[in-house]
């Protein structure tokens, strides 16, 4: 993998896939401290009324962003019958998306 900040000695990095995961280098060495200071991205709070996640929370970034949030949001809306030019790609990668990571709830 290429790193774009490999020339940094400072720099977050952020990926959203099943969830959201971040790293944070500081000074070029990967920021650790107690388990409740690592950077949780996916877990932090964008909507306090927002819908429970999995950690207990609500209105957690991930259940906005994360693959299968997203998937979920767009085979609810096709299954309502709207329109979508994704029709045919989700529900292609639908099945690769599930044999290679956890589902969407309630797929």
């Amino acid at each position: 993998m290429v790193w774009a900040g490999r020339e940094l000695t400072n720099f977050a990095y952020v990926v959203i896939d099943a969830g959201v995961g971040a790293g944070i280098i500081v000074d070029g060495h990967l920021f650790v401290s107690g388990a409740d200071l690592n950077p949780e991205f996916g877990h932090t709070s964008v909507q306090s009324d927002g819908p429970y996640c999995a950690c207990g929370g609500r209105g957690c970034l991930e259940l906005y962003t994360a693959m299968p949030r997203l998937i979920q949001h767009i085979v609810e809306e096709l299954r309502r019958g709207r329109a979508s030019s994704l029709a045919p790609l989700v529900m292609a990668s639908l099945g690769n998306y599930n044999r290679r990571g956890p589902a969407a709830p309630g797929l």
